[in-house]
């Protein structure tokens, strides 16, 4: 019986997990954004040539839209992103138990410099945490998080919680 119960501890745990109604982020913001500008928008050339990076940035353009900015061909400001992963083992127990697992943090990050000065407007970093190494599924989560509040407070690290309906379930299979 102890033995059967040991077994159901992981499958509760992933069930408490899927089931959350938010995703946590940390969002850390420097800026001195004054009012909405016409922008470009181009990946950093570590993620440059990517189809997955064309399809990042479109979804941030969208936020920034949302936000009052507009695409142009002669943009005020070019947006640069940068995306990626960073992995560590977790450990711990659960009763006598013992496990250990990866936690992955994912982690965008968006540049904003004026055309004319090449100086940095804006920089903001959104990040979060969880056990799966796909990008692709949370990029939705870690946009919503980073744009929830922009440009937000200068100098600050924030915990910005959004829906999970912004998490791709395709990652599941």
């Amino acid at each position: 019986m102890l033995l059967s119960l040991r077994a159901l501890v992981p499958v509760v745990m992933c069930l408490a997990l899927t089931g959350c109604l938010t995703v946590t982020h940390k969002v850390t913001v420097f800026h001195n954004v004054t009012k909405p500008e016409t922008f470009s928008i181009r990946p950093a050339p570590s993620v440059a040539g990517n189809p997955e990076a064309n399809a990042y940035g479109d979804l941030i353009a969208q936020k920034l839209i949302e936000k009052g900015w507009s695409k142009s061909d002669k943009p005020a400001v070019d947006v640069q992103f940068d995306y990626g992963l960073d992995d560590s083992q977790n450990f711990g127990a659960i009763g006598t138990a013992n496990y250990h697992h990866w936690v992955y943090t994912r982690k965008l990050t968006v540049r904003i410099d004026e055309k004319a000065t090449k100086k940095r407007i804006y920089e903001g970093t959104s990040r979060n945490g969880g056990v799966s190494s796909r990008f692709d599924p949370v990029v939705h989560c870690l946009v919503n998080a980073l744009f929830k509040d922009f440009p937000g407070e200068s100098g600050q690290t924030n915990i910005v919680n959004v829906s999970s309906g912004c998490y791709d379930d395709k990652s599941k299979r």
